[in-house]
C-alpha cells in the first residue's frame, strides 16, 4: 500500500478539522433555536415586579406615544407603531389613529391591538395583546385607566399574562412627565 504524500496528509487533516468545526457550528446553531427566556412563564415574584413596573409606566408605554409632542392638544404626527410588529392597531374611540387629530376634550377611549412591542425601544420589555385605556381629561392634565386584555408582557425574568384593570399614574399638564 502507498503511502500518502504529506501534501495529502496536510488536506485531509484539514478537511477533518473543518468538517468537526462545521459539526460544532450545526450544533451551537440547533441549541439557538431554544426560545429565548422571556418565552418561559415568570416566576411569582418576577410576575409581581412585571406587573407592579408595567402598572407604573403604563401612561409612558401606551399614551404618551401618541401625543404630539410639539401641540399637546394633538395625536403625533409620527407613527406610535414604529416601535411595533406588523398588524399593531391603534383605536381612538373606535376608530384609526388619524396623524395630527385634535384630542378630544371629553373622556375618550384609546385601543391597542399590539404585536410584539418595544415602547421604551430594546429589546424589553415586550409587549403582545390588547389594551384599553380610559383617559379623562382633566384641569392639569389626564387620568387613565388601564384595561389589559390578555396583555402578554415578556422580559428576561419570564412572561406574564395581564388581564386586571387599575388606575395608572396621571399625566400632568406638560403631558410628558407622570405625576406620582
Amino acid at each position: 500500500m502507498p503511502s500518502a504524500s504529506p501534501a495529502t496528509l496536510h488536506a485531509a487533516t484539514t478537511m477533518t478539522r473543518l468538517t468537526l468545526c462545521l459539526i460544532a457550528l450545526g450544533i451551537a446553531a440547533a441549541s439557538c433555536d431554544a426560545p429565548p427566556p422571556s418565552r418561559r412563564a415568570a416566576s411569582r415574584q418576577d410576575a409581581l415586579m412585571i406587573e407592579e413596573h408595567f402598572k407604573r409606566y403604563a401612561t409612558e408605554a401606551l399614551l404618551v406615544p401618541l401625543l404630539d409632542s410639539v401641540d399637546a392638544r394633538h395625536f403625533t404626527r409620527a407613527d406610535p407603531r414604529r416601535a411595533c410588529g406588523a398588524g399593531t392597531e391603534v383605536r381612538i374611540d373606535g376608530r384609526p389613529l388619524s396623524a395630527g387629530r385634535s384630542i378630544p376634550v371629553a373622556p375618550f377611549t384609546v385601543q391597542w391591538m399590539m404585536v410584539e412591542c418595544h415602547p421604551f425601544g430594546g429589546t424589553y420589555p415586550l409587549y403582545s395583546g390588547n389594551v384599553k385605556l380610559t383617559v379623562l381629561p382633566e384641569a392639569g392634565g389626564y387620568s387613565v385607566r388601564v384595561q389589559p386584555l390578555g396583555l402578554r408582557i415578556s422580559t428576561l425574568e419570564g412572561a406574564v399574562r395581564m388581564w386586571s384593570p387599575f388606575a395608572a399614574p396621571a399625566l400632568s399638564e406638560n403631558l410628558f412627565s407622570a405625576v406620582p
